[in-house]
């Protein structure tokens, strides 16, 4: 796994995360949750997730 560096990192809020401040996300290959309230980042699947995942979810 790698260690990505945020360019901008989103600002504080005064209270918890809601809906509105997920909508203003930039769309930038990341994953944006909010869960109870905290903003949870992703970094974006890696060029080797498909290798993996797909014989994955063919086996049965």
């Amino acid at each position: 796994m790698s260690v990505m560096a945020m360019a901008a990192e989103p600002e504080a809020a005064a209270g918890p995360f809601t809906r509105g401040d997920l909508a203003r996300m930039p769309d930038d290959g990341r994953r944006y949750e909010i869960i109870d309230g905290v903003l949870i980042v992703s970094a974006a699947p890696g060029r080797l997730h498909p290798v993996t995942i797909v014989p994955a979810a063919l086996v049965r």
